[in-house]
């Protein structure tokens, strides 16, 4: 059992989330039990998401994407689906917190760091919110995709470049296939991402780049899931995962 406000602190301050101008509230967005000894983790805020909390008897439940955005007209009116999914935090006494770009861009538990892990590929300079990784020995296009699907609970796409060897990889997970010019100036070969935009594909082939879908949801699993394992190991608390499929 910890008290939450220590734990949010440590959290928050792991994440450096006063590094970030961000488009959401990072840390508590609903405030809760004063206390915790159960965690949820999940990519994104939702009904069944936090129905699993209360049948997990947590009190915290830790998402990438939350509940509140700067882009929501000022006051949030607390009606309809906004309702029914405070009510369920609100009546358990459950916290929500989130971590938006901060949890993208950690340099150990980051979506972007873990992808390159997870692939073998080291981790090296920052780009964007993600990093740019300089392979210690070309791969081919289809042999990096095939990597990435033995990761993803869903097969990805890979647009533009597929016959040339890749020897630097950029990724930015999420919706970042706007960055493919920045990747291909940066020397990337590849840029790994969630979303593909159509104009992004020519973009791609015109530049000579390998562009890799892998859907938004499947490529912001990593920094939750890893932030499952570091509170776990740190604080003695039980945190568990809960995976929510989706193909977008």
């Amino acid at each position: 059992m910890i008290q939450r406000t220590t734990l949010i602190q440590s959290i928050s301050e792991y994440l450096g989330i006063s590094e970030f101008d961000d488009y959401c509230v990072n840390g508590i967005q609903v405030e809760g039990s004063e206390k915790v000894s159960r965690i949820i983790t999940g990519v994104s805020a939702s009904g069944a998401l936090f129905e699993a909390a209360v049948e997990d008897h947590a009190q915290l439940i830790i998402v990438h994407h939350g509940l509140f955005w700067k882009s929501f007209s000022s006051p949030v009116a607390i009606t309809g689906l906004m309702r029914a999914r405070l009510k369920i935090l609100l009546a358990h006494d459950i916290t929500l917190a989130a971590y938006h770009l901060p949890l993208d861009a950690h340099s150990e538990i980051g979506n972007n760091a873990q992808i390159l892990l997870k692939l073998g590929f080291p981790v090296h300079d920052r780009f964007d919110v993600g990093f740019l990784s300089h392979l210690p020995k070309p791969v081919k296009p289809y042999d990096l995709k095939a990597r990435m699907d033995n990761l993803l609970p869903d097969a990805c796409s890979i647009f533009g470049e597929t016959d040339e060897p890749i020897s630097v990889v950029a990724v930015v997970s999420g919706d970042a296939s706007h960055l493919a010019e920045k990747a291909r100036a940066a020397g990337a070969d590849a840029l790994i991402t969630g979303d593909v935009s159509e104009p992004s594909v020519r973009i791609a082939e015109e530049l000579g780049l390998c562009l890799v879908r892998t859907g938004h949801y499947n490529s912001e699993r990593f920094g939750p899931m890893a932030l499952t394992a570091y509170l776990a190991d740190r604080f003695g608390l039980s945190v568990n995962f809960v995976d929510i499929p989706n193909m977008i």
